[in-house]
């Protein structure tokens, strides 16, 4: 795994991605119950603990258990532009 990848800017995206498609308030309580994320009010991920992978998949789980796969198709071109020349998968 490339630790050169900043993944809170990578985690913040996705949540931004979320406000706009199911508003702050959803977007941003399914990110912080994420426990091995810090995120702001505002929903900007301040910190995280862990393996960054583990991470990226609970976050994007986390969106798909509201409106399933379709979800997938707001986050895969963050991750696509954060994963060049980098090993980022998503495993849902």
């Amino acid at each position: 795994m490339n630790e050169s990848i900043n993944y809170k800017e990578l985690y913040t995206e996705i949540i931004t991605r979320q406000v706009v498609i199911l508003g702050s308030r959803l977007a941003i309580t399914k990110a912080k119950s994420i426990s091995s994320l810090v995120v702001s009010e505002s929903g900007q991920v301040i910190d995280y603990q862990g393996d960054p992978q583990k991470i990226l998949n609970d976050l994007i789980s986390v969106y798909v258990s509201i409106f399933g796969t379709i979800v997938l198709e707001s986050i895969k071109p963050i991750v696509e532009n954060f994963s060049e020349n980098n090993n980022i998968t998503i495993k849902i």
